[in-house]
Formats: structure tokens, C-alpha cells, sequence
């Protein structure tokens, strides 16, 4: 299975990516949380990403962006 950005929103698993790991970028991820986890049953999983790395999470210290998942919960 591909691990690219533009393949995986096609299969709609990517949501959001190249969110930034700054403040802004975590009150980004708070609020989405927040209204998706909270009106659906949904959720928002944060998965850290560096440069030209797409085959897994990283450490968030080491991360210089993020991608959030949309799933459904069981």
C-alpha cells in the first residue's frame, strides 16, 4: 500500500497534512478534535511526520509537521 499524501486522500484516510508543529498547528489539531470527536463517531488520530518521511509516525520532537487521520470508531 502507498504511503503518498495525494494517494492516501484519495482513499480518504489523510484529512488534513503538512500541518505545522507550532502552537498554531496544535490549536488546529485541538479544535478538529474537538468538534469531529465530539458530533460524530469519529476519530482524529495525529500521526508526526518529517521531512520526506511517509512510511511512519516520528518522534514529535524530531517532527516538523503532522497529518490527521479521520477514523471510525468501534
Amino acid at each position: 500500500m502507498s504511503r503518498s499524501p495525494s494517494e492516501r486522500l484519495i482513499q480518504g484516510r489523510y484529512v488534513f497534512e503538512g500541518v505545522p508543529n507550532t502552537e498554531e498547528g496544535e490549536q488546529f489539531f485541538q479544535n478538529v478534535r474537538k468538534y469531529i470527536s465530539s458530533r460524530t463517531k469519529k476519530r482524529v488520530v495525529r500521526r508526526w511526520r518529517g521531512r520526506g518521511n511517509w512510511n511512519h509516525s516520528i518522534n514529535r520532537e524530531l517532527a516538523d509537521s503532522f497529518v490527521l487521520y479521520i477514523d471510525e470508531t468501534t
